[in-house]
């Protein structure tokens, strides 16, 4: 069980775990969070949502889109490592200058003269859950599903009364359930025949192997000619009982020849490339309507992983010097709906970096009313997706300092 001890506040450490702990990763409010959430997405005091600032230990841990400003939290400390926080709304002091919405204010845990610490496992399984109503109307069963949100804290002093040391790592571990529905080709279409697509659209074919309906017709496009009174092309050959297999189209005199079909070959209309293609996915999973005749399941994985480790050293009661570094890594890869590279779900897995933050708070109290505090924080980061798409985002050194008074 969490170390429960007492904050700031008067309040037990352990009521901010109990409130933290639902769901455990958080934007906004929004359990299992996925991997573009921006960690300020929610509404406070009427403000636009992505607009707040998040404070660790006096030292802001957003970054702002420079147009919209839109923040983003380049780390969220574990909760088992929040020592006690505050949301203060619009109307707060000069000192918290970089949002016009709402700040969170967070203080996280230091060591004591006293070595405490805590193991944690928040564990979820497929066994213990409800299948997905889609899922069970396509007789899908339930997915494995783990989730294991573990992690441990430990403090206490290097020297008594005068240096301390706090540690915290967590890791996730998750499968979770998706699904997904679109339309992919039946056999007919594969072979070339698409004269479902006229039944589709409530029409037959007369004995021409005309469709009733326009809408569920396909014509020959060589076939086109520009009237700008019908607002562009119009084609006049259309392809009976729309198989396009068996149809060989005659080409158009208007076009090169490197631009015409081949030239007396059924199905010359037909690109192999595209033909190749549709024997990448899957086969329908239902029958009756063919623009949406395919449902597939299956789980999705992430991880995270990430530590803090904070060092207090008090020279006297009126100087006090405190050092932290935390690094967040995470990743992850969403449903593999067709299991090759056409797959339009995941789009090939996904790697996220998540920028390591180092802060460092000075505090020299020259008084009982006055407070001097001297904050720096560092941050880096990098954002990689692969392999169908290759892209990097760097995040330079960032470099603040702010003297308070």
């Amino acid at each position: 069980m969490p170390f429960h001890q007492r904050s700031a506040a008067g309040r037990p450490r352990g009521c901010i775990t109990d409130v933290l702990s639902t769901g455990r990763h958080h934007d906004g409010g929004r359990p299992q969070c996925g991997i573009d959430c921006t960690g300020t997405n929610f509404v406070s005091n009427g403000s636009r949502g992505s607009t707040a600032d998040i404070l660790s230990d006096g030292a802001s841990v957003t970054i702002s889109e420079p147009n919209g400003g839109i923040t983003a939290a380049t780390y969220l400390p574990s909760p088992q490592a929040v020592e006690e926080f505050k949301v203060q709304q619009t109307n707060f002091s000069a000192e918290y200058g970089f949002s016009g919405a709402s700040v969170v204010n967070m203080i996280t845990r230091s060591g004591t003269n006293a070595f405490h610490g805590s193991v944690y496992d928040f564990f979820r399984d497929d066994s213990l859950d409800a299948n997905d109503w889609f899922s069970n109307r396509n007789g899908d069963p339930i997915p494995p599903l783990r989730r294991n949100n573990y992690g441990f804290t430990f403090g206490g002093p290097i020297f008594k009364n005068k240096t301390f040391f706090f540690v915290d790592y967590e890791g996730l571990r998750s499968s979770g359930l998706d699904t997904a529905n679109g339309t992919v080709p039946t056999d007919l279409m594969r072979a070339g025949d698409f004269g479902e697509v006229c039944a589709a659209q409530g029409g037959d074919f007369d004995t021409n192997g005309r469709c009733s309906v326009d809408a569920g017709q396909i014509w020959d496009p060589y076939s086109g000619t520009f009237d700008e009174n019908a607002g562009g092309a119009v084609r006049t050959a259309f392809i009976p009982f729309n198989n396009i297999a068996a149809y060989t189209s005659p080409g158009s005199t208007n076009l090169p020849a490197n631009l015409q079909p081949a030239p007396g070959v059924a199905g010359n209309l037909i690109d192999p490339v595209a033909q190749k293609l549709m024997s990448l996915f899957p086969e329908p999973t239902s029958t009756g309507d063919i623009y949406q005749n395919w449902f597939g399941s299956g789980s999705r994985r992430s991880y995270n992983d990430q530590f803090n480790v904070k060092i207090d050293h008090r020279f006297n009661e009126s100087n006090l010097i405190s050092r932290k570094f935390a690094y967040q890594y995470s990743h992850g890869k969403s449903l593999d709906c067709f299991k090759n590279f056409v797959d339009p779900c995941a789009g090939g897995p996904g790697l996220e970096q998540c920028p390591p933050v180092c802060d460092e708070l000075r505090s020299h109290v020259q008084s009982n009313s006055v407070d001097e505090h001297h904050t720096r924080i560092y941050s880096r980061g990098y954002g990689i997706s692969t392999p169908t798409t290759h892209m990097a985002r760097m995040i330079p050194w960032a470099h603040w300092d702010s003297l308070r008074i």
